[in-house]
């Protein structure tokens, strides 16, 4: 029952993130041309793209890498340059 709440708890967690990153309610608008590259990101083998949002030149990208859970990967999106990946994980429980 305690595993069913914090995967409750950590869907909550990165919708909302990726919510807030999103800008909420937002238009997307289609970048200048020419300013966005033709470029392949290696994502883990399996993995898949569940939600992705743009800020400026970085693509945001919530992704399910299969064992390694959800990961959030951070691409500059004038190059396709990996920024950074941020590990979803849970809470650690406090009365363990």
């Amino acid at each position: 029952m305690l595993g069913v709440l914090i995967v409750a708890a950590g869907a909550v967690l990165v919708s909302e993130l990726v919510r807030r990153m999103g800008g909420g309610s937002e238009v997307a608008t289609a970048p200048p041309a020419g300013d966005f590259a033709d470029a392949s990101v290696a994502l883990p083998p399996g993995a898949r793209v569940l939600a992705m949002t743009g800020n400026g030149n970085v693509l945001s990208l919530l992704v399910e890498a299969g064992n390694k859970g959800q990961i959030i990967v951070a691409v500059d999106r004038r190059d396709g340059t990996i920024l950074g990946t941020i590990t979803l994980a849970p809470a650690p429980n406090e009365g363990e």
